[in-house]
């Protein structure tokens, strides 16, 4: 590749580049891949000065990220800056002591109207499946992670102890299982009889984001199990793409390189569900357990969604939804929020653990020396440099987001766009730097008016094997719920082993 001269040429170039790559795809927005296009040039320009790769991709990092306002400890910058909710009037506070009558049947209350949207069939799941299990040293993905493979883990981290067999469900079975099981029992327990409930369990809708490489084993299992007592047509696929990285051509033209791929995360994630023909719905076929996927077009997508006050997104690693699957007070608090305010979108924020930290999105101040930014966000700790332990409070990987259509509306004509790119190696002679397509720049939570919920537990999310032991008794406490085993065998017909 020729020496470039000019450097703001170069970006101009570049920003056409990425501008056609994105139009390509059928994405539309203003000032496309303007600040892949400066990093790139910062990239040429230390290269020129004579820093080593090493050196510049860390000042690349270091551009990327914006300037922090954190304090260690972590101090809250005053409760007025954000919508800041405790469980004094919310979630399952009733079960406390200590709160007076009135907030007692406040907090009931929230929670029978967050059921009743369920119920009602207004409130979808977006669920992320398949990602690797590489922290807990398990070449299965999450979803396929059963008891034995935990078990496994913690042996060979040198921590085993004896527990007790389990009944040979995956995590990401459970979700599922859990999730039937007790909107199964609310209907019997309001008096609606077993085709009732059927009915209700039909009217949920799910939005699976899953990875190329377990994906497909994904699929297969959901129809192997008849989809744990759901309808089939509700749920919807997207297999989230690997990407190449991207070189440049001597016209300045990007040129992937499949050599290096990356799996994309994040904003990408928003607007490839946003593209024609990527999501996939099941269909069966005449041969037992045969199917084939049909294509939906951006309108069937649009409609798919349609009749949903909200999307809840959750994550299948977080232990505590194995006791409660559903967040009822939270579910209306998002519907009421969203209804009165317009608020689009939800997080939960809540306190790091003591034992066996884990990495995540850090709740944060963000000021950006564009003004683009100056509020509360969550960015991922790896653009931070802080350790584990040094984070105070993190997203839980709970959030919800209401009217999704019009959530999707907003992101594209928002600036997210502009900042999202591919991921770069530059070729030849020029700089060997990776540029990831990571947080900050791509979440929805920079670029829309974010609401962030904090509250007082503690993560419990499944990420390093130190956190096994409490995987495993927690698996096994969601066993012992009464009449859950009974109902999976003869209400889903799962068999405990397999």
């Amino acid at each position: 590749m020729p020496a470039i001269t000019n450097i703001e040429n170069f970006r101009a170039s570049m920003a056409r580049s990425l501008q056609a790559f994105y139009t390509r795809h059928g994405l539309a927005g203003q000032r496309l891949g303007n600040y892949a296009a400066n990093l790139q040039a910062t990239a040429l320009r230390l290269k020129a000065q004579g820093l080593a790769p090493c050196e510049i991709k860390r000042a690349l990092a270091a551009e990327q990220a914006p300037l922090l306002r954190f304090s260690k400890p972590f101090k809250l910058w005053g409760q007025a800056d954000f919508n800041f909710l405790t469980r004094d009037n919310w979630d399952s506070v009733f079960e406390k002591r200590s709160l007076s009558p009135s907030k007692a049947a406040f907090a009931r209350s929230e929670q029978q109207k967050g059921l009743a949207l369920i119920l009602d069939g207004r409130v979808g799941f977006q669920e992320h499946y398949g990602g690797q299990g590489e922290r807990l040293k398990i070449k299965k993905a999450k979803y396929l992670t059963n008891p034995n493979d935990l078990l496994q883990a913690y042996q060979e981290a040198g921590l085993f102890r004896t527990f007790a067999s389990l009944a040979d469900w995956t995590i990401g079975e459970r979700t599922f299982i859990n999730k039937s099981f007790e909107l199964f029992s609310h209907c019997l327990a309001q008096g609606r009889n077993v085709a009732e409930a059927k009915a209700v369990l039909a009217s949920i809708k799910f939005k699976m984001v899953l990875s190329q490489n377990a994906g497909g084993e994904i699929v297969e299992n959901l129809v192997k199990n008849n989809f744990f007592g759901f309808q089939p047509a509700n749920f919807i696929f997207m297999f989230q793409p690997r990407h190449p990285t991207y070189g440049v051509t001597a016209d300045g033209e990007l040129e992937a390189d499949p050599r290096y791929p990356t799996q994309g995360n994040h904003g990408l994630t928003t607007f490839h569900s946003l593209l024609e023909n990527q999501w996939f719905r099941v269909v069966a076929e005449e041969a037992p357990g045969g199917f084939r996927e049909e294509r939906l077009t951006t309108e069937d997508y649009r409609a798919f969604q349609r009749g949903l006050t909200m999307l809840m997104y959750e994550s299948v690693e977080d232990l505590t939804q194995y006791e409660k699957p559903f967040d009822y007070g939270f579910i209306n608090r998002v519907a009421r929020q969203g209804r009165e305010f317009g608020q689009l979108f939800f997080q939960q924020i809540v306190r790091q653990k003591t034992e066996n930290p884990q990495p995540g999105g850090v709740f944060v101040h963000l000021f950006d020396k564009r003004q683009r930014l100056n509020r509360q966000a969550v960015i991922e700790s790896n653009r931070t440099g802080l350790k584990p332990e040094e984070i105070p409070v993190l997203n839980r990987g709970w959030g919800a987001i209401f009217d999704p259509n019009e959530f999707d509306r907003q992101v594209v004509n928002s600036p997210m766009l502009s900042d999202l790119h591919p991921t770069f190696k530059p070729k030849g002679d020029e700089p060997v730097v990776r540029i990831e397509s990571e947080i900050p720049f791509g979440d929805a939570n920079l670029y829309l008016d974010s609401a962030y919920y904090v509250i007082n537990p503690r993560i419990a999310n499944l990420k390093v094997p130190g956190d096994i032991p409490a995987a495993l008794r927690t698996l096994r406490q969601m066993e012992l719920k009464p009449g859950l085993v009974d109902f999976a065998r003869d209400f889903l017909g799962l068999e405990r082993s397999r």
